[in-house]
């Protein structure tokens, strides 16, 4: 499309031969070192987002386990004002983490 400034449509009706030459050319399509490479890239990236999902549904149940049972606020912190919540400190700190990690994972732990 780019090489002949068109849609797809158009390289169909309009260079259709010179797609069938590339075609049997075998262009696009990857040989079978690169393809292994890329398959074993992508299963590593894989397994290290796994990881990063699982730590941060870890770190919010962990979090979670200090929430207030009947507001279901998280504290401060897990030291000093534990009993205090204000947004100030929540607009910055855990719960947008919280709230992002949950959305993304489908985490609803406090079900």
């Amino acid at each position: 499309c780019k090489q002949y400034n068109t849609d797809p449509r158009g390289v169909y009706q309009n260079h259709l031969t010179r797609l069938k030459q590339l075609a049997r050319r075998g262009v696009g399509k990857l040989n079978s070192q690169t393809a292994d490479a890329a398959f074993k890239k992508a299963a590593e990236n894989g397994q290290l987002a796994t990881e990063g999902f699982v730590r941060c549904r870890n770190f919010v149940k962990g979090w979670l386990r200090y929430a207030d049972p009947k507001t279901r606020l998280i504290p401060r912190n897990l030291d000093r004002d534990k009993d205090i919540w204000n947004a100030q400190d929540s607009a910055a700190d855990n719960y947008p983490f919280m709230v992002l990690t949950a959305a993304i994972t489908e985490f609803f732990g406090l079900g």
